[in-house]
């Protein structure tokens, strides 16, 4: 928890020095920063996540690294950008790039000091040396398969419509803040968009079409998170730029539509609608029916949307979205009032604070258990085999932090097939084994369902036979409910596990705090 905070605070400062670098103007840097923290950006892996990884650090110092870029910092980002690198190569892929363009503009001689880049990593892929020797490498039907059920957002002809709309929306943002915001954010962003826009069309290519090994690891798709953040930065400052105009107005609806999407998730289809209409605002705000009639829609749509979510959220649930417009509205004011009552904004920013240190923690009983578990407890250690490690139905995380001792499978511990072929191929393996059983992995997401080629089985003894015979390195097994005809150790856990999902494959509801535990070797 120290780390996180620390790591997203170093992620607020630099998303800060850099809207005041590249802004230029305070009230401007204060909206584009709120803009870039509030508001979700990116395809599939969204910027600025609330839990700790190294993306997150790796973003933090491309943040810093970009901030001293636009101050004409060129070594200190170069610096940076190493940094970031060094903790998740992916993320500070698109940066360095970003980088590249903007320092080439005047240095022609980079274009050179680049080729031969591109020249070293040929030559380190033929020689073998990896990763770069996967440069030369294509997936072999079996392992292709493998990555296209579980990791199938890697190529994006497998994209949903809920992909695709997160990219619309990126696009239609950052096309706003290009075309429309500050012209000082315009060459910046360009070279952003033009990141992005490179990474889909070579993961098109190199993952969709060739199947390419680096290129699909490398996934180039993601570069998009760059420009989503610098695009959602900009349309921040574009929105107090003009407060009064319709333009603005339609963008600053487009920005609350993104803001509360991912509570409520309907808006998303009208952040890019709401977007290309303020690229439009002149001829709207001409035509007075026209704009009378986008109003009375646009809080039609609102209303429903609202209205739907609180009937099938219920009444708990869609507190948040209140919770978060409370919040959004907050920013608003201390940037509409800063430059005027520096009281009254510290005022409210001790409330917000106030208000976040009574929600800091808001983990379910059975995530805080696990978490603050220091030793097995004796009375589950003493139901399990001394040896062979542990599957855990729908938690891999307490063998590991309870138990410590490896929990045998997951969905979560597949995210590796694509850059091992031997893991790929042994969780594979070990999905099939599982499938029959059909348990909490195989029904809460669409990227892990159980394979059409595995028939369901009775959840009886000569499943849970077949399935210790398949894996000898198997020591038990623990469910949430008990196998038929067959007698099980049952060990009743001092928090309660809740598994709820509405979507995914199959949709459950699995609330208990028995669980039932079956030795292998019996």
């Amino acid at each position: 928890m120290a780390l996180l905070l620390i790591v997203a605070a170093l992620w607020v400062a630099g998303a800060a020095w850099l809207a005041r670098g590249w802004l230029r103007d305070t009230r401007l840097a204060l909206a584009g920063a709120a803009a870039a923290i509030v508001l979700p950006g990116g395809i599939v892996f969204a910027y600025g996540e609330a839990f700790l990884t190294p993306r997150l650090l790796a973003e933090a110092l491309v943040l810093l690294a970009l901030a001293a870029m636009v101050r004409g910092r060129p070594l200190a980002s170069a610096a940076l950008m190493i940094g970031a690198g060094l903790f998740h190569p992916l993320t500070a892929l698109p940066a360095a790039a970003l980088l590249f363009l903007h320092e080439s503009r005047g240095r022609r001689w980079l274009w050179l000091v680049a080729a031969a880049g591109v020249a070293v990593v040929f030559g380190l892929a033929l020689a073998g040396i990896d990763p770069f020797a996967r440069l030369l490498q294509r997936f072999d039907p079996e392992w292709l398969a493998i990555i296209q059920q579980r990791d199938n957002y890697c190529f994006i002809g497998n994209w949903t419509g809920r992909e695709w709309l997160s990219a619309a929306n990126v696009l239609a943002v950052a096309m706003l803040a290009l075309l429309r915001g500050p012209a000082a954010v315009r060459p910046v962003l360009a070279m952003a968009l033009l990141v992005g826009g490179g990474g889909m069309v070579l993961a098109a290519i190199g993952a969709d079409l060739l199947h390419n090994v680096l290129i699909t690891n490398i996934q180039p798709w993601r570069w998009v998170w760059l420009a989503a953040l610098l695009g959602n930065m900009a349309a921040g400052a574009l929105v107090v730029t003009r407060p009064w105009r319709l333009e603005s107005g339609l963008a600053a609806f487009a920005l609350a539509c993104l803001a509360l999407s991912p509570t409520l998730p309907a808006l998303a289809l009208l952040v890019a609608p709401a977007a290309v209409a303020a690229l439009f605002a002149g001829v709207i705000g001409a035509n007075r029916p026209l704009r009378l009639a986008l109003i009375v829609v646009a809080a039609l749509i609102i209303s429903a949307a609202i209205s739907a979510a609180w009937q099938r959220l219920g009444p708990d649930p869609a507190i948040a979205p209140l919770i978060n417009l409370a919040f959004v509205a907050a920013i608003v004011i201390v940037i509409a009032i800063a430059p005027r009552s520096r009281s009254f904004v510290a005022a409210i920013t001790l409330t917000l604070f106030v208000a976040t240190v009574t929600r800091w923690d808001q983990r379910l009983p059975w995530k805080t258990y696990v978490d603050t578990s220091r030793t097995p407890p004796a009375s589950l250690t003493a139901l399990l085999p001394a040896t062979g490690q542990i599957y855990w139905e729908g938690d891999m995380t307490l063998p590991w932090f309870v138990l410590h001792r490896p929990n045998y499978f997951s969905c979560e511990q597949g995210a590796g097939v694509l850059f091992s072929r031997p893991n790929a191929i042994a969780w594979a393996r070990r999905a099939d084994s599982f499938a029959p059983l059909n348990t909490l992995d195989f029904q809460r997401y669409s990227f892990c369902k159980r394979p059409a080629s595995v028939p369901l089985a009775p959840r009886d003894g000569m499943a849970l036979t077949k399935l210790c015979r398949r894996e000898p390195g198997l020591g038990a097994i623990v469910l949430t409910r008990p196998l038929q005809g067959i007698t099980a150790r049952r060990w009743t856990a001092p928090a309660t596990f809740r598994d709820v999902a509405s979507g995914g494959p199959t949709p459950h509801n699995v609330v208990t705090n028995s669980f039932y535990i079956y030795d292998c070797s019996r």
